[in-house]
């Protein structure tokens, strides 16, 4: 059984389910997780003969643009595809599978953006979005939920005038390879999600149309998710070091290269009191930029505006909603001022 890419599969009834980007990660490096290569396809081949064997593949291809060296031809070739594997949001992709699909005269379907190969079974999963989704979610809070470390008593949370009974540890999810991954491509969902919306409108939130788009995050735990997220998305990334070893404010090198204009993308772990929001905006007006969005893992709210002590407001969109988690000894998280 293969150690290296099972783990990284979610399973239901219907099938096992991975991104397909997510897999070219893990076997070649987030910056060269766009395109397919061999490497992935040698991994996935181990996959689709020893686990989950009784359960179809369904592989999500969104933001894979590019197969390398006809890296599926062997893979095609030698499969008999007695177990289905379903290729969805094949986008531009279907010229490279299909091409190898007839030359071998293997069966399958094309529809619904998607690629179905199989000897046996036909047809897509009912509600498949959904289902994915659903599975997605419950990963990402299980492996929040996992990183919790609850308090006897209220007490201040790390850079930010908020208690709270409990705290959650980025670096847990930092650690353990899977939770890295997938979070980081479900921060890099949102952050892609924004980015098109803009595009559709072709200006800001405010109206302006901004020379470039950059990433930015503040604190160290937060920035390995900013990093993955500039590299799955091919963009920029700028770090701002507030509690570092220097404690300067002025010092600012690193933002020589923000140039005046852009649109700043802030990526973070988790949002309670928003310094590292305030901070980062506070920044991108040093140089004319602006900041409206913001992604994060976590939020303590439930709303999508940022506006109490910030220069502007701000939409955030969050993964999960921390105050909704069911979470070992407290139940819920709870967070509240010193004057309270």
């Amino acid at each position: 059984m293969n150690q290296k890419l099972e783990k990284y599969f979610l399973i239901c009834d219907e099938f096992i389910y991975c991104r397909l980007q997510l897999l070219n990660w893990v076997c070649q490096g987030a910056n060269q997780s766009n395109k397919l290569h061999l490497a992935t396809v040698n991994e996935l081949k181990k996959v689709y003969d020893s686990y989950q064997t009784d359960k179809p593949i369904l592989l999500d291809c969104r933001r894979v643009r590019d197969i390398g060296n006809n890296a599926l031809n062997d893979f095609l070739k030698n499969t008999d595809f007695s177990r289905k594997i379903i290729f969805w949001n094949v986008n531009h992709l279907d010229k490279y599978i299909i091409s190898p699909l007839l030359e071998y005269k293997i069966e399958y379907e094309h529809k619904q953006n998607s690629i179905i190969i199989s000897t046996i079974e036909k047809g897509l999963p009912k509600q498949i979005e959904k289902k994915t989704q659903q599975l997605e979610q419950k990963f990402v809070e299980g492996k929040l939920v996992g990183c919790f470390e609850p308090y006897d008593e209220f007490k201040r949370l790390y850079s930010t005038h908020v208690l709270a009974n409990g705290e959650f540890d980025a670096t847990n999810l930092i650690s353990a390879q899977d939770s890295f991954a997938w979070i980081s491509i479900k921060l890099s969902d949102l952050v892609e999600n924004y980015l098109a919306s803009i595009r559709a409108r072709d200006l800001s939130p405010d109206g302006k149309k901004y020379s470039d788009e950059k990433i930015m995050a503040v604190s160290f735990r937060s920035s390995p998710f900013a990093v993955a997220v500039a590299n799955v998305l091919n963009k920029n990334v700028i770090i701002i070091d507030h509690l570092g070893p220097k404690h300067n404010e002025y010092d600012i090198e690193i933002l020589d290269f923000l140039n005046k204009g852009t649109n700043i993308i802030y990526v973070g772990d988790f949002l309670i009191g928003g310094t590292e929001v305030f901070i980062s905006q506070m920044y991108s007006k040093m140089f004319e930029s602006d900041l409206h969005f913001a992604v994060v893992i976590g939020s303590a709210q439930s709303n999508k505006q940022g506006e109490l002590c910030f220069a502007e407001k701000f939409e955030f969109n969050s993964l999960v909603n921390l105050k909704e988690l069911i979470l070992p000894k407290v139940e819920k998280v709870e967070y509240k001022l010193f004057d309270e």
